[in-house]
This record gives structure tokens, C-alpha cells and sequence, in this order.
């Protein structure tokens, strides 16, 4: 986008969606008077020319070869556009010296102005005015004759409960419903929340009653869990205001460890050491995911927990001549062996 008004030319890009970054500045010129600007861009090398002389030479990394050109003013701005032409590039832009603009008494420096503000327009004697509608014509005209209206025709996460650190494969179609064509516009998916985004996509432009699709692989999430994911399409000017919610989806996905519950321990035994004391063992099922043991007394009462290379443990503290029912289950993230499968029961010492 370039920017132009009496503090200066400021040329920025927009990326992430929404967001603008200033990559050229320079200006400004002077108001009130009429200039020739021309504009050239090819693979990524753009020029900018004010009244014949070069003052913008600027090279995208990763430019967008494709999409609409607009011209338009800013709210509150006056300003007079004639002569437009479109044409062409058969060769490369031509190499030059960046020109100088000229000093303006009292002009503000570029540096002084923030991203994104706006000057207080330009005080022409002569622009057009328009009538204003009167009430009977504005009930007559149609609110979204003429606007096109993109809205997602289609969307898959595959798998619909994917594993932790697998990769993700999102499909996304686009439609557009509207009486006209729409532009150049993106897709972004966000996997959780609005902070990270996952896959993005370029589309357009896109005629009435056509659809495109795409997919992006995503690498995964890192942590098992519910993730809420939004995708919305970044076109809030191609969107008809009858149908504005119909271009932005949201949903829940289950993210799993990739863990099986661990089989449960075998050859579970207890024996009375003493009226207080008792010693239970057990033989654990070979499985390299598994994290660990948890002895409990009855089915619900935990007693300890011990490490996966351990396969005995002594109870204390109990009643003597008295009889207790323990239960050995083996665990990891994806939870703990059946309950009563290592069931044994053993009565203290009198």
C-alpha cells in the first residue's frame, strides 16, 4: 500500500493479515497542486515515480505476484484522481538513483508520523461535490447489489483427533456467492486461539459462482489436550452485509498423547510380615510407556506410588489380625491399568 498526504509517501506491506509495517518512506510533496505518480512493479521490485523523478526503489523478498490495484482516500481526505491507466510490464524495471524530494517549509518528517495515522486531507478548491441521496432513492437502492460474498464452502482438520508432534493436514475451500468478482484475498487458520497461525493460503481472484481449494500441512501440536481453531478469510470488504459471519468457521479438536493404557501387572501376591506391616509384589508387563505403579487399598484409597522399575512394596501402619484388600495398577498419560486386576487380599499377624 502506498500512502500518500502533505507529511510524506510512506509505502507498507500487510503481513501478518491486519497488520502494516512501513518498508519505504520518503516526501512528502506539496498539496494543492496536481502530480504525476507512477507506479511499477515486477517479481518483487517495485518503483515509485513523483512528477518524472524516481523517489521509491524497493525489493520484496516474498512478494504477492497477483491480486487487484485500487486507488482510494482516507476518511476525511479531499483528493482528485484523473488519467488512470493500467499497462503491462514486458521487462524488468529499469535501474535508477532515488531522487530527493523536495524541502516543504514546515512539512513534518516522515519519522515524526505513526503507522497507520492519517493527515487532515487536502483543502482543494475545486473537487466535485456529490449529492447526497435523498431518502426515497436510498430506500429503493439495494443494500449488496454488485458486492461479491466469499464465504467457506468447505473444511477438514485430517485427523479429526490427532496424535501429539503428528502432522496435521487442513483443507479449505472457498466460495463466492455474490453478484460480482472478488480480489485477491487470504485464509488464515489458527490452530488455538488467535496467536499462532497454523496454515495460510492466497486466493483469487474469483469470480461469481466459482470456488477454490487448497490444503496446508500443519506440523502438529506438541501438547495433548482440547484445542479451539478459527479459520477466517481476511476480506471483511468482500463479505455481503446480509451473510457477514458466513466467512469465518470455528471448532474444537481433541489432541491425544499417542499413549495406551498400560497392561496390568501379573502374579500379584501380599504377604504379612508383621501384625502391622504386610509386603506385596507383583510382575510388570513389558511396556516402555509406562510410568509408573499405584498401589491402592480397597479400589479407591491411594496408598503410594512407585517408579516402573520397581515390582515390590511394603504397607505400613496397619491394624494387626485384621484383613485388607490392595490393588496394584500400572499408569502413564493416557491413564492407569484396570482396576481389580491385581487385586489381593492378606491379613496382618495377631
Amino acid at each position: 500500500m502506498l500512502n500518500i498526504n502533505e507529511n510524506g509517501f510512506y509505502l507498507s506491506k500487510e503481513q501478518p493479515a491486519g497488520n502494516y509495517t512501513i518498508v519505504a518512506q520518503t516526501g512528502p510533496a506539496e498539496i494543492g497542486e496536481w502530480h504525476q505518480i507512477v507506479i511499477g512493479t515486477q517479481d518483487g521490485h517495485l518503483q515509485v515515480y513523483v512528477d518524472e523523478e524516481l523517489w521509491i526503489d524497493y525489493i520484496d523478498p516474498s512478494p504477492i505476484n497477483h491480486g487487484s490495484i485500487g486507488v482510494a482516500s482516507m476518511d476525511g481526505s479531499q483528493v482528485m484522481v484523473d488519467n488512470v491507466r493500467v499497462i503491462g510490464l514486458t521487462a524488468p524495471l529499469p535501474s535508477g538513483v532515488v531522487q530527493a524530494p523536495p524541502v516543504l517549509e514546515g512539512a513534518q518528517p516522515p519519522e515524526a508520523i505513526a503507522d497507520g495515522q492519517a493527515g487532515d486531507g487536502l483543502p482543494l478548491e475545486e473537487v466535485e461535490q456529490v449529492e447526497e441521496p435523498s431518502s426515497e432513492q436510498a430506500e429503493e437502492a439495494p443494500g449488496d447489489v454488485g458486492l461479491p460474498d466469499l464465504y467457506i464452502a468447505n473444511f477438514q482438520i485430517q485427523p479429526e483427533s490427532p496424535k501429539v508432534d503428528s502432522p496435521v493436514q487442513v483443507t479449505i475451500a472457498v466460495g463466492n456467492q455474490g453478484d460480482a468478482p472478488a480480489g485477491a484475498f487470504s485464509v488464515r487458520w489458527n490452530p488455538a486461539g488467535a496467536t499462532e497461525v497454523g496454515c495460510s493460503w492466497n486466493f483469487g481472484p474469483l469470480s461469481s459462482g466459482v470456488s477454490q481449494a487448497d490444503t496446508c500441512m500443519y506440523t502438529g501440536y506438541a501438547q495433548a489436550g482440547t484445542y479451539n481453531w478459527g479459520v477466517v478469510i481476511d476480506a471483511d470488504n468482500e463479505v455481503a452485509e446480509s451473510d457477514k459471519n458466513n466467512n469465518r468457521m470455528s471448532g474444537d479438536i481433541i489432541v491425544s498423547s499417542g499413549l495406551k493404557i498400560p497392561d496390568a501387572p501379573t502374579n500379584c501376591t501380599a504377604q504379612a510380615i508383621s501384625s502391622s506391616r504386610v509386603q506385596l509384589s507383583w510382575q510388570a508387563v513389558a511396556d516402555l510407556t509406562r510410568q509408573g505403579f499405584r498401589i491402592y487399598q480397597g479400589l479407591t484409597s491411594l496408598e503410594v506410588t512407585v517408579p516402573s522399575n520397581v515390582n515390590r512394596e511394603y504397607i505400613d501402619n496397619l491394624a494387626q489380625a485384621t484383613q485388607y484388600q490392595f490393588d496394584v495398577r500400572a499408569f502413564n498419560e493416557a491413564g492407569e491399568s484396570p482396576a481389580g486386576a491385581c487385586e489381593v487380599h492378606v491379613t496382618t499377624a495377631p
